[in-house]
């Protein structure tokens, strides 16, 4: 009985001990699965939330690298580039941020990943409207640190940078109730132990040695690993169960946060290189017209600066555009790369030497002393003029050129860097229009010149848009029959506050504010719907600039298909000047024009260079003889041996000729008698409006013998 009592004690310790091993091992094993559960959170969701919050902040700093480098580009390819780069930065941050917010499901931080969105979207709206406003990628202001993207950039990062210190909060919380649930464990196998004995604390020990104990250590590391320390790991666990292959897992996710580490530090150390050159000229390394401008502020802004006497030095190449039509860009860019030397040999060791752009340069000079500032100034505008007269080896031709120069004091010609440019420049364009490879100092009487120039800009402008400029008409004539063969369209404008004004004075403005195409599409227009019902051709002068254009023959075909008026009657005239530039695209040109059948005219002949070298090179249907020649046949022996060369240079090559400025009866009939088949001039007309040409039109119709049905289609 003793022994059955005995037995059953025993049976019921050995229940008893195996219900506590079973409840321990039950205890352990969930125990065990719930800390793999959190391990898995942090690796499947907190790592990899690190990771991804990660790659989001790259591609916010690669979004802005490209914005800088489309700020900086120096022409339309690179920005195409740049703004490609930015869209694919774009959608690599929302898909980043979409994969964040799908992986961490209702745990995400729904107010920080709010936050980041109205960052990120505010910066990308700021951004659209810079690339909308500055098509061209005139304005590098983006590239500033101080600019509103640079400041929404920052915003962003701050964003990205809450995100990252939610996700090692949630992070740490997890790692937290695995250390909870690791210690409890440790607990449960104590009190079982004191019950089971040696047992259980072998089995206590094998638990801890080999579960727990690599578990804590790897869930311990997993937290620092979360919080930021990328030196976090475990030792090495020669293992092939799970916590091996777990082990073996957190050693490639830690070298993957190294290598995102590493990748973060090479996008920082690439967006201060962008910065560093967004402050320097690429090709002569010199600082650029936005370093120069803060250098210039922070001079006239400094007491000290200021009393010192610093200026201003403006320097523009002269003739330094052939070199480029001549020799290449490559040719230019060695100029450009000299003059930048020469002018760092000559300043001194506080001065500024700086290229705005083109073959623009300037120098913020800091003498050190006000006395004499204005003749030291001009003492230094001197060298630099003397230094650019020195040819310049490329290769092995050498290349000659000179350099006007502007002057402007920080102390008297501007209350800031943009006014005392700006009077340097007005200094700088004064000495070109005194001849060139001089120098001239800012006086206020320059100013108003100044502002009188930009006000006829602005009058110009908006003379063209509103219709005062507007087509007037000179007749060509047979000189044989005396009938009108066409009309040349001349540009007049009569304002209401300057009367007539010369288009020697507002075509120039016209064609530096690079409205040349919109002059000459808005006269082509209006003479189209002019002169769509009278029985002659039209004349149109097209500009040396709009001659480059590749594109000009489709949008003139496009205003005649428009005005339902035929190429045939129009003759499009090029000067010799406007044939000194790119000859190859000069031909593709006019051949296009004439396999629109409009036809060319050769103007001004005989006044610009290579004149027999273009005959020889390009097809033209007509020639016109300037009217220099022709006004001085009576009284210059040589005009008329010029004139007679030209007629019989032109009947050999079956050329038509046009003879200008013919204004008496004894040039008409010389010429006449001569073979010159055309004639303009103020014997025949001068240029008038389009109610006084339709009367030439129809009076000629009269002379002519034509019929009254014609005249009258001509009066409609």
């Amino acid at each position: 009985m003793g022994d059955l009592k005995i037995q059953s004690a025993i049976n019921w310790c050995m229940s008893a001990f195996v219900f506590l091993l079973i409840i321990m091992g039950v205890a352990t094993v969930s125990g065990v699965r719930i800390v793999d559960q959190k391990i898995e959170a942090l690796e499947g969701k907190w790592l990899n939330g690190t990771q991804l919050l990660g790659a989001i902040s790259s591609a916010v700093s690669e979004f802005r690298m490209a914005e800088v480098s489309r700020a900086l580009a120096p022409d339309r390819d690179s920005r195409v580039e740049a703004q490609q780069r930015i869209m694919e930065s774009t959608i690599r941050v929302r898909d980043l941020l979409d994969e964040y917010s799908y992986m961490l499901n209702s745990e995400k931080p729904n107010e920080e990943v709010h936050a980041f969105l109205v960052a990120f979207h505010e910066y990308r709206r700021a951004n659209r409207q810079w690339v909308v406003a500055d098509f061209a990628g005139e304005d590098d202001g983006p590239a500033q640190d101080g600019s509103e993207l640079h400041a929404l950039y920052i915003d962003t990062k701050i964003a990205v940078d809450r995100l990252v210190r939610e996700n090692h909060e949630l992070a740490g919380k997890d790692a937290r109730g695995a250390d909870e649930i690791s210690d409890i464990i440790l607990i449960s196998v104590g009190i079982i132990s004191l019950a089971i004995g040696l047992l259980a604390t072998g089995l206590l020990v094998f638990v801890q040695r080999r579960v727990t104990g690599p578990l804590g250590e790897m869930t311990s590391a997993l937290a620092r690993l979360a919080s930021g320390d990328r030196s976090a790991g475990v030792p090495a666990i020669d293992r092939h169960d799970e916590i091996g292959v777990l082990a073996r897992a957190f050693g490639v996710f830690s070298a993957n946060a190294a290598a995102l580490e590493l990748a973060h530090q090479a996008v920082v150390e690439a967006q201060r290189a962008a910065e560093e050159l967004a402050r320097h000229d690429a090709l002569t390394g010199l600082p650029n017209r936005r370093t120069f401008s803060a250098a210039l502020t922070s001079a006239i802004g400094d007491p000290d600066g200021t009393d010192t006497g610093s200026y201003v030095l403006l320097i523009d190449l002269d003739r330094f555009k052939p070199v480029n039509d001549t020799y290449g860009h490559a040719a230019g860019d060695q100029v450009l790369c000299e003059v930048s030397r020469r002018l760092l040999r000559l300043a001194g060791p506080d001065d500024m030497v700086a290229r705005l752009g083109g073959d623009e340069f300037a120098i913020l000079c800091r003498p050190g002393s006000r006395s004499d500032i204005l003749e030291t100034a001009k003492g230094f505008a001197e060298q630099i003029i003397a230094s650019s007269r020195t040819p310049i080896s490329v290769g092995d031709i050498a290349v000659e050129i000179g350099a006007s120069v502007g002057i402007a004091l920080c102390s008297t010609d501007g209350a800031d860097a943009d006014e005392v440019l700006r009077a340097a420049d007005v200094a700088m364009y004064r000495a070109k229009q005194g001849g060139r490879n001089t120098y001239r100092n800012f006086e206020p009487l320059m100013d108003e010149e100044r502002k009188t120039r930009a006000k006829l800009e602005e009058d110009v402008r908006a003379g063209l848009l509103s219709g005062a400029i507007e087509p007037y008409y000179q007749p060509l004539l047979d000189l044989r029959s005396g009938h009108i063969k066409g009309f040349e369209i001349l540009a007049r404008w009569n304002d209401e506050a300057r009367g007539s004004v010369s288009p020697d004075l507002f075509i120039p403005v016209i064609e530096q504010l690079g409205l040349a195409d919109e002059l000459a599409t808005r006269m082509l227009s209006r003479a189209c719907q002019d002169t769509r019902d009278w029985d002659v051709e039209l004349s149109l002068n097209i500009s040396p600039l709009q001659l480059q254009d590749p594109f000009l023959p489709t949008r003139i075909l496009a205003v005649l298909t428009r005005e339902n008026f035929p190429p045939s009657r129009l003759e499009i005239e090029v000067t010799e000047t406007a044939l000194m530039g790119d000859v190859d695209r000069a031909r593709h040109v006019l051949s296009e024009f004439r396999g629109l059948g409009i036809s060319v005219a050769l103007d001004d002949f005989g006044t610009g260079y290579s004149s027999l070298n273009h005959l020889r090179e390009l097809k033209f249907d007509r020639l016109k003889i300037d009217r220099s020649f022709i006004m001085t046949m009576a009284d210059n022996p040589e005009s008329e041996k010029i004139v007679d060369a030209v007629l019989g240079l032109a009947e050999s090559l079956g050329i038509a000729v046009v003879a200008e400025g013919i204004e008496n009866e004894v040039a008409r009939a010389k010429l006449a008698g001569r073979g010159c088949e055309f004639g303009q001039g103020y014997l025949f007309s001068r240029p008038v409006p389009a109610d006084q040409a339709r009367v030439l039109v129809e009076s000629d119709a009269r002379k002519t013998g034509r019929s009254q049905a014609r005249v009258a289609k001509l009066s409609r």
